[in-house]
């Protein structure tokens, strides 16, 4: 999957496949973002479709958001 500039992305099921962690834990991640209260904060992009939300993740934030939570 591509998002809008053509860079790649996961959504939720690619990155549970991807990261191993489950949807909730997904889900706990980006409520923590949203409050503000994760460092680094995860990154992905939010689409409101018929009342329900739709999260991406950009490979590439991803892969280097992996990278900055191994070094803390």
């Amino acid at each position: 999957m591509r998002n809008i500039a053509g860079k790649p992305c996961f959504s939720v099921k690619d990155l549970v496949d991807f990261s191993g962690f489950s949807r909730s834990y997904i889900s706990t991640l980006i409520a923590k973002t949203k409050e503000g209260k994760l460092s680094p904060p995860l990154p992905f992009y939010d689409f409101v479709t018929n009342k329900r939300h739709k999260y991406f993740f950009e490979k590439d934030a991803i892969l280097s958001w992996f990278d900055a939570i191994r070094s803390v």
